[in-house]
């Protein structure tokens, strides 16, 4: 059983593949935050707002019957 297919980076096809790469997309853009504003306790809180958002809407799609 396969979690994550090749075609899932354009739209995810499983709550699964959401979230992996939402939250892959969210530490990229918390590690070029870090890097431009040299301040590790907002790039934390980038990180961690980001990833309950990603849950969140991940979330509130399965529960509408997106996946």
């Amino acid at each position: 059983m396969n979690l994550i297919h090749w075609y899932d980076f354009i739209t995810p096809t499983t709550p699964f593949a959401a979230l992996f790469f939402g939250i892959t997309f969210v530490l990229i853009v918390t590690l070029f935050f870090s890097y431009k504003e040299k301040s590790k306790k907002s790039a934390v809180v980038l990180f961690l707002v980001g990833t309950l958002i990603v849950l969140g809407i991940v979330g509130m799609l399965e529960s509408l019957g997106f996946y």
